[in-house]
């Protein structure tokens, strides 16, 4: 009798039958497990005011600036502008509803959401994975929900919209934990984590030395709805939304709110983050630009910009090849760190008062989140101007090769 032998092919190839099946088998039957309901929209801290819930107030309304940082070439001033942040505080939710990856919370019929009155709620969009419409004007929004949602007894808030990215994983929402471990009553309450955050190695590590308790976990899945009969919700800490909405559609009322950070949480994440790392060697030199392979470059001109760098004795350093111990030091030992601007210069939080941020961009956009970051934590920055390709859709731009040998020659 001939022996029948599966091949590796073969067990390929059933695998990918297998796996497409599944998700086919799970695409049909969604509407089968999801329901679509509407809710009126309103902000947490109103809410909770006309239900006379108790609010209290961690840190008050305050003065913070917004670092607008020296153009090489350009402009060699550096301008702060002042702008008033609202407060931040804690307060308690019953029998709500929460999303992975979203920063809506659902309570009877009402949609909250603490940015939907900030200066840039015409700027972002709130619709984003179960959240399928979102009217500021009629003060309407709809979601898919879990005909079957799973149920949670109490959690606290540390989940939101992009957790998958490292800016607004550290800035937006691990930021919190700050707030949260001056309540040491909390500490056997879990956090309720996006699953796209405690999965990422690096956001798993600063989640673990910055949370004192070392509070247990409950993992949110993306798009996924969940009951939680007693929530402690900590507010935003940041005053953006996320996602811009169609090129036009926005409006962009110049307002900077959206650039200021809170000064404790940067000082809290700058001293833990030194202090973690202090007997962590830098892997790499004092002369860094920073790479991110695998990532789409927006800035098109990447590799000549790369190797003009490389001329002039920069290393190429990719974080995502480190774990984040070893990425604080090596931003807390380097000079000079040149790149386009990205994540990667969340880490500017940890370097040296003595070290130059040049960060890649255009100065059209007039983007200064990396710079007031660099500008709370007592680091220098400057921006290196690049040219838009496209002035509306597109985020790809081209450095001047000239003009960004000119500032390397200018560093010697």
């Amino acid at each position: 009798m001939k022996k029948f032998v599966v091949s590796t092919l073969h067990r390929f190839h059933i695998y990918t039958f297998a796996k497409k099946t599944y998700f086919l088998f799970q695409k049909m039957i969604r509407p089968l497990r999801k329901k679509k309901k509407c809710f009126e929209i309103d902000s947490v801290v109103h809410y909770q005011r006309e239900n006379n819930n108790e609010i209290v107030i961690l840190e008050d309304s305050a003065k913070s600036t917004v670092f607008i940082p020296p153009v090489f070439n350009l402009s060699k001033d550096c301008k702060t502008i002042t702008v008033e942040t609202p407060n931040i505080y804690y307060s308690r939710l019953f029998d709500s509803v929460v999303f992975g990856s979203n920063n809506s919370i659902l309570v009877s019929n009402y949609c909250l959401n603490d940015k939907i009155f900030l200066p840039t709620n015409r700027f972002h969009s709130f619709v984003n994975g179960s959240c399928i419409s979102f009217d500021l004007d009629n003060m309407k929004c709809c979601f898919v929900l879990n005909k079957h949602s799973k149920v949670i007894e109490e959690g606290i808030n540390m989940f939101g919209e992009a957790s998958l990215n490292y800016y607004h994983w550290m800035m937006d929402i691990l930021g919190r934990i700050f707030y949260i471990n001056k309540y040491p009553e909390l500490k056997n309450v879990p956090l309720l984590v996006d699953q796209e955050a405690v999965s990422h190695q690096t956001y798993a590590e600063a989640l673990n030395f910055l949370d004192d308790f070392g509070h247990p976990i409950v993992i949110l899945k993306p798009n996924e709805s969940y009951v939680v009969k007693k929530l402690h919700y900590f507010s935003p800490i940041t005053f953006s939304g996320v996602y811009p909405l169609p090129y036009n559609e926005r409006v962009n009322t110049g307002n900077l709110l959206k650039y200021a950070k809170d000064k404790n949480v940067i000082s809290f994440l700058r001293h833990r983050g030194l202090k973690y790392a202090e007997n962590t060697s830098s892997p790499v030199g004092g002369k860094l630009f920073i790479r991110r392979n695998g990532v789409q470059n927006r800035l098109i001109n990447e590799d000549n910009i790369s190797s003009i760098a490389k001329k002039y004795g920069f290393e190429l350093f990719n974080p995502g090849n480190y774990s984040l111990k070893q990425q604080i030091a090596a931003f807390r030992d380097a000079d000079i760190i040149i790149g386009d601007e990205g994540a990667a210069f969340t880490n500017s939080v940890f370097a040296s008062p003595n070290a130059i941020i040049a960060i890649i961009i255009p100065s059209k956009w007039n983007n200064y989140v990396f710079s007031t970051i660099a500008s709370d934590a007592g680091v220098r920055c400057i921006y290196l101007d690049a040219s838009l390709i496209n002035e509306n859709e597109s985020r790809e731009h081209l450095l001047d090769e000239k003009y960004f040998e000119s500032f390397l020659k200018s560093m010697i």
